[in-house]
C-alpha cells in the first residue's frame, strides 16, 4: 500500500484522500438526517413497551434496528440501544435465542469501538444473563452477570448500588445450583456495599439488613437473621424523628426468627406484641399491614399450642381484608392453603453446610397426610421413597411434629385432606452422615431450610401440594 501511494501523483494523492473522508461523511449526514425519525421510533417503542404492548413493542423496536442500519450502516454505535431495545422485547415475548443474538451483536459493537469495559456493556450482559438463567444455562448467566458487576466495578467503583440487581440474579443461579456459600456471599457484599453508601447507621441500609436476614431464613440460620433484625432495630430507634412504622418489619422479624427455629423465646413474643401494639394506636392504619401482624402474631400462639388465641388473631385479620376486593391476593395467599410455620429436624442433625460435591446420589420420600383444623399432622403416610431407613424415619418424625397455619373457608378453619410433601436428599451414598437443605419450589408455601450434621454433605428440598 505504501509502495502504491510512493507512486502517486501529488494530485492523486490529494484525491485519494478525499475520497476516503467522502464515504463516512456522507454516512454521518445521512444518519444525522434521520435522528429525529429514530428519535421519534424510540419514544413510541418505550410507550409502548410501558403499556405492556408487546408485539406492537417487538415491531417498533425492529423498525427502528432497520432504519438505524440503514441510514448509520451495521457497525456504528448508533446501532448498539436499538439491537439492546429489541433483544429486551424478544426476551419478553420468549424469542431468546433471537434475542441473545442481538445482545452479542451489541456487545460486539462496543467491545470493537469502546473496548472490553464500557460501562455500555452492563445492560447487554445483563441480558445474556438473564436469557441463560430463563434456559437454564447457569454456568453461562454467572459469567454474563460476574463479568457486568465487574465492568461497573470499574467504572462506578467497587460498592456502587448499580450492582445490586445483579447481585440479587446471581444469588437466584447460585441458589439453583446449590452453591449456596456463593449466594450467601453474593448477598454479604449487597450489604456491605450499602452500608459503604450510606453509612454503619444509616437507616438506608435496612432494607438491605433485611434482604440478607431473608436469605438467611432461607438457609436455616435463623439466629443470624435475629441479629441482623436486632441490629437494624437498633438503628431504626436510635433515628431521630423516624417514624414508629418502620420498626414493624424488623419487630416481626425477631418474632419470625424464633418462631422458626422452635425456640419460644418470650423476646420473639414481645417483638410481635409491641409490632401489634404500634399499628393498633395508630388511627388510621393500613388494613394489610394491620392483617399481617395480626396473622404473625397468631401464627406464634399456633406453634405455642395456643389456638384459641391464634384463631382470634386470624379471624381479625380476616375481618380486615374480606370486604376489600384488592386484597383478594393477599387473603389467599394467608388463608387459602395450610402454611407451614414449623418444621425442623431432630436436634441432633443441625448445622446447615450448603453445597453438594460430585459423586452424590438423590433419593427423596414424599408423604401424604391431613393438615387438622388446629394446624397439626394426621394420616400422614409415606406412599414413595428410596432413602436410606434412618433418613426416612428422621423425616415422618419432623413431618409428625409440623405445625401449620390451618386453611380457612367461610371464616372458620378446617382440615385439608390429601395434601402431598415431597423431600428431596442429595448425599454420599458412602457415607452414613448427611447434610440438608431446602431451596424453592414453585409450588411451596414457605421455604424454610434445615440441616443434617451428622453426613458430610447432603441437600433436602421440600415441596409441597394440594390434591
Amino acid at each position: 500500500m505504501e509502495r502504491i501511494t510512493e507512486q502517486m501523483s501529488l494530485p492523486t494523492k490529494i484525491i485519494a484522500a478525499a475520497l476516503i473522508f467522502i464515504a463516512p461523511t456522507s454516512v454521518t449526514l445521512a444518519c444525522d438526517n434521520e435522528k429525529n425519525s429514530r428519535t421519534q421510533l424510540s419514544e413510541e417503542y418505550h410507550s409502548l413497551l410501558e403499556a405492556e404492548h408487546y408485539e406492537e413493542a417487538l415491531q417498533t423496536a425492529q423498525n427502528l434496528v432497520n432504519l438505524t442500519e440503514r441510514t448509520c450502516g451495521s457497525t456504528q454505535l448508533e446501532l448498539v440501544t436499538p439491537l439492546i431495545d429489541l433483544a429486551t422485547t424478544q426476551t419478553t415475548t420468549g424469542d431468546y435465542r433471537t434475542a441473545e443474538a442481538n445482545y452479542q451483536r451489541s456487545i460486539a459493537l462496543l467491545e470493537t469501538q469502546k473496548g472490553f469495559f464500557d460501562q455500555r456493556l452492563v445492560e447487554p450482559l445483563a441480558g445474556l444473563g438473564s436469557i441463560y438463567e430463563r434456559t437454564g444455562r447457569y454456568k453461562e448467566a454467572i459469567y454474563a452477570l460476574q463479568r457486568a458487576k465487574h465492568t461497573l466495578h470499574r467504572n462506578e467503583g467497587l460498592f456502587n448500588l448499580t450492582q445490586i440487581e445483579l447481585i440479587d440474579s446471581l444469588t437466584d443461579i447460585y441458589f439453583k445450583l446449590k452453591q449456596f456459600k456463593d449466594a450467601e456471599r453474593e448477598q454479604k457484599y449487597a450489604l456491605l456495599a450499602n452500608k459503604h453508601q450510606y453509612g454503619e447507621d444509616d437507616p438506608q441500609v435496612v432494607p438491605a439488613m433485611h434482604k440478607l436476614a431473608h436469605w438467611y431464613r432461607l438457609t436455616h440460620k435463623f439466629a443470624l437473621a435475629r441479629e441482623l433484625y436486632e441490629e437494624s432495630l437498633e438503628i431504626l430507634e436510635r433515628t431521630p424523628g423516624s417514624n414508629e412504622l418502620t420498626l414493624i418489619g424488623s419487630l416481626q422479624g425477631i418474632g419470625d426468627t424464633y418462631r422458626l427455629s422452635g425456640y419460644l423465646d418470650s423476646d420473639g413474643k414481645e417483638a410481635l406484641e409491641r409490632a401489634l401494639a404500634i399499628m393498633e394506636k395508630k388511627p388510621d392504619p393500613d388494613p394489610l399491614v394491620r392483617a399481617q401482624t395480626l396473622v404473625a402474631l397468631g401464627d406464634w400462639h399456633m406453634v405455642a399450642g395456643e389456638k384459641d388465641t391464634a384463631l382470634t388473631l386470624y379471624t381479625k385479620a380476616l375481618q380486615l381484608l374480606e370486604p376489600k376486593l384488592e386484597y383478594a391476593g393477599h387473603l389467599d395467599r394467608l388463608f387459602k392453603n395450610p402454611v407451614q410455620l414449623y418444621f425442623r429436624l431432630p436436634k441432633s442433625f443441625e448445622g446447615l453446610q450448603a453445597g453438594m460435591k460430585p459423586g452424590y446420589k438423590e433419593g427423596h420420600v414424599e408423604f401424604e397426610f391431613t393438615v387438622t383444623d388446629e394446624g397439626t399432622v394426621e394420616d400422614l403416610k409415606v406412599i414413595n421413597s428410596n432413602v436410606f431407613r434412618s433418613i426416612k424415619t428422621a423425616a415422618v418424625y419432623a413431618v409428625q411434629r409440623a405445625r401449620y397455619r390451618p386453611r380457612f373457608l367461610n371464616g372458620k378453619p378446617v382440615s385439608t385432606e390429601g395434601i402431598r410433601y415431597r423431600e428431596t436428599f442429595i448425599y454420599d451414598e458412602s457415607l452414613v452422615s448427611m447434610r440438608q437443605h431446602r431451596f424453592h419450589d414453585p409450588f411451596l408455601i414457605e421455604n424454610y431450610p434445615f440441616d443434617w450434621p451428622g453426613c458430610l454433605g447432603c441437600d433436602h428440598t421440600g415441596t409441597m401440594g394440594f390434591q
